[in-house]
């Protein structure tokens, strides 16, 4: 099968989508399918994804107008495209590529269509769902969400079509294992978008711990549009910089040794999918904190995360779990179920089987045919 993904930022710097979306693309090629990406070739940073061609399109206008130039050519014989993301005109655009050239496409959301999403500039998102989006959506073969309960999130903009379900997956070195805590601190990992990823919250929660229990807590990451300060300027107020670290970001092995020696990871995000430091935590064995969000409510149904809600106290009461003698009974279990349902094997395998189920549901009529 000739898959093709449209990700604009594959080849740029670290992020969670980003991050995801090379992961997608390399589980597809050590599968056996031939796997082709479109990026935007004004991105490049980082060498293109094991086992995957690349093809650099150029780009025209800004930011959520921007939109790649001839898109058609290269989706010819390909059986299938995957886009990411939502809310962003080179989607509608290579999307009406497929209808001309006669492709399915699969849109792979990436938390995209969450209320938490659509009520950030609501009279724009309203007036982008009913000239661009719904329509784009209703030509696309399927969506492929994390968790079932996304599925509703589509459903509510008015859009019914099938639904693939299989979360991101990991990669993990076999080195990667918790050593119990050494560093003594708690890590979150992430982009500094203070209001989204509850950064707020942790350093609240722990300002309002006493002193004597106050953690040493470790905030590393790339800054949101100045965002950065914004947390700086929090922790210099409410006076816990002795115990909270914001830190720059880190990759490849000293992220490793970062998370393994952490004697939990927080991330109490207060809108969020399938965050890849939460998989990369659990995977390691670290004892891990979460909120509502899809895969914190997976771990925590198969007892491997503690769950939080969203207010200060309820964080300060998940830290000291994470630092209680059951803490590493949680990780040990957050281990086992990375491992086995979380894994990129598990969760491609799974993808293609539903891709294969609604190919074939409407092979008749659409003609379109499995390569």
């Amino acid at each position: 099968m000739r898959i093709v993904h449209y990700q604009p930022q594959l080849l740029a710097r670290d992020s969670g989508t980003v991050n995801a979306g090379r992961g997608w693309a390399e589980a597809m090629a050590r599968s056996g399918s031939d796997v082709l990406a479109l990026v935007d070739r004004s991105t490049a940073e980082r060498p293109a994804p094991e086992g995957v061609e690349v093809v650099g399109l150029r780009h025209s206008l800004r930011g959520a107008m921007r939109f790649p130039r001839a898109a058609s050519q290269a989706l010819r014989g390909a059986d299938i495209v995957v886009l990411h993301g939502g809310w962003f005109l080179g989607n509608i655009i290579v999307g009406r590529a497929c209808v001309r050239e006669g492709v399915p496409f699969v849109v792979t959301s990436h938390g995209a269509y969450a209320p938490e999403v659509f009520e950030t500039r609501v009279a724009t998102k309203r007036l982008w769902a009913a000239t661009l989006e719904r329509p784009h959506l209703r030509r696309a073969l399927a969506v492929h969400v994390f968790f079932a309960e996304q599925a509703s999130q589509v459903r509510r903009l008015g859009v019914d079509l099938p639904t693939i379900v299989a979360p991101n997956g990991i990669s993990v070195p076999e080195s990667a294992r918790w050593d119990g805590g050494s560093g003594g601190y708690l890590l979150w990992l992430g982009r500094f978008h203070p209001v989204q990823k509850g950064l707020d919250l942790i350093v609240r929660a722990v300002a309002g711990m006493p002193a004597s229990q106050r953690p040493e807590v470790r905030l590393h990451g790339p800054d949101w549009r100045g965002q950065k300060a914004i947390v700086r300027d929090l922790v210099r107020e409410l006076d816990v910089e002795h115990w909270i670290r914001i830190g720059e970001p880190i990759y490849g092995d000293e992220k490793w040794e970062l998370i393994r020696r952490a004697a939990g990871c927080v991330f109490p995000s207060r809108s969020d999918a399938c965050p890849v430091a939460v998989s990369e935590a659990a995977a390691v064995g670290v004892p891990t904190l979460v909120a509502g969000y899809p895969l914190g409510d997976f771990l925590t149904s198969q007892k491997a995360a503690v769950r939080v809600e969203h207010e200060p106290s309820s964080i300060a009461d998940g830290i000291s779990f994470l630092t209680s003698v059951e803490a590493p009974e949680l990780g040990a279990q957050a281990r086992s179920v990375a491992r086995q349902s979380l894994s990129w094997e598990a969760v491609t395998r799974s993808w293609t089987v539903q891709l294969s189920s609604i190919l074939a549901q409407g092979q008749q009529e659409s003609g379109v045919r499995l390569g």
